[in-house]
Order: structure tokens, then sequence, then C-alpha cells
């Protein structure tokens, strides 16, 4: 008789530790599924992050080698011209990103100056102004700082230390040396963030009123010929 009660008792306690397992093994369960999904919106962002900061670096390098490669002075439209071609590498197709888009890519270019006394000096800067009817057909030359000499910027328009134009600019008395600067720019940090599809990672801008993301700059000394103090026309 006490062996039976014992049989029962074993396997009514079998029952109930199977289903307090069962009932565990749920609670984690529902603790990891959170940690899991992100770690999947992890991996999606990461690779899709280092993939821009390195389309835009080539793109970049692709606009440097362009304008290294002419022969005659370059003009405004010339510099329209060999970034729209530019960034053809990083959007493929002039669908990839439209006139209204709120996260366009950008393109300046500054003609800087080395002066005594260790200071250097914009003396005009290329913007390349959106996209206009045809990419960067609005773009202008600036003469005076405006927005650009905002410490927030990733390259300065101003008159001062090298590193207080660019934090890497090393430049002599007398040498002239060109910054080129492309980004994704954005007056919001929700719509960028929406733009450039991105579920974990926030990308960290330059900048407070307009935001610069993936923000690419490269120094160069110009070929002779190709710039002078006069802003291109």
């Amino acid at each position: 008789m006490l062996s039976k009660i014992m049989t029962v008792m074993q396997r009514g306690g079998g029952q109930a530790l199977r289903r307090s397992c069962i009932g565990a093994i749920f609670i984690e369960f529902a603790f990891a599924i959170p940690v899991l999904i992100a770690i999947i919106y992890y991996l999606h962002d990461v690779p899709k992050y280092k993939r821009m900061q390195a389309k835009m670096n080539f793109c970049a390098h692709c606009a440097v080698n362009m304008i290294q490669n002419n022969r005659t002075k370059i003009t405004k439209s010339d510099l329209a011209k060999i970034f729209s071609a530019a960034f053809l590498t990083v959007f493929p197709g002039k669908g990839q990103f439209g006139i209204t888009d709120k996260c366009s890519p950008l393109a300046y270019v500054f003609y800087v100056r080395g002066e005594d006394n260790g200071r250097a000096g914009v003396i005009w800067m290329w913007d390349s102004g959106g996209q206009g009817s045809s990419p960067f057909s609005n773009s202008s030359v600036k003469v005076s700082a405006g927005s650009f000499a905002n410490s927030n910027r990733p390259v300065r328009y101003k008159t001062g230390a090298p590193k207080e134009i660019y934090e890497n600019l090393s430049i002599r008395p007398g040498e002239v040396k060109m910054i080129v600067l492309i980004s994704r720019v954005s007056s919001s940090a929700a719509v960028a963030k929406k733009m450039l599809e991105f579920y974990v990672i926030n990308p960290s801008p330059y900048g407070m009123i307009y935001l610069f993301y993936f923000a690419t700059v490269l120094v160069f000394t110009p070929n002779p010929g190709l710039f002078s103090e006069t802003a291109p026309g």
C-alpha cells in the first residue's frame, strides 16, 4: 500500500516538475525575445553604417581625382558636374535621391590660404546647394563666412589657426590647399533616422540647425592653374 502511495506521489511530483520547467522556459524565452530582436536589428545596422561611411569616403576621393585630372581652370558648373558624378557611387541612378529628400547629399569646396604667424584663412567656398532642377544645379560660391563660421560645422569658414578651420589642417604661409567636404544633411534628427533607415544605431551628426551625417573631409593641394583666389564663376 505504501509503495503505491509513493508511486502516485512521484508521478504527481514529476508532472509538477515538468510543468515548472516548461513555465521557466517560457519566462526565459519571454525575456530573451527582445534581446534577440535587438541583436538582429543591430546586426543589420552595423554593416550598413560601415558601408555608408566607406561609400562617402570613396565618393570624396572620386571627386578629388576628377578635380585634379582637369587641365583647365575649374568653373562653378564644373564642380557641380564633378560632384554629381561622384555621388553616383553612393546613390546609383538619379532616382535614388530626389529634390525633396530631407537627408540629401551635399558637397562643399573650400579654398584655403596659409598666412603669417601660423594662421590660415578661407578665401571662398563652393556650395552644392542641394538638388535643384537637376543634381547640384543650384550651386553657389560664397566669399563671406555665413553659417559656416559655426564651430559645430565639420569645416569652418573663417580666418584663424588652421585647426580652427579643420581639425587636421596643416598649412604653411603662402601655401594653398583645398578642402572637400561631403555629407548627408538634414534639419531634423528624426527625419534623418527615417531616411537613413537605421533601427538601433543613431549616427552622431555635426551641427545644430543643419545636421551633417557621415561627413567626410579630404584636404589636398590643387594642381597649378585649377583654382585661384578669385572664386570660380
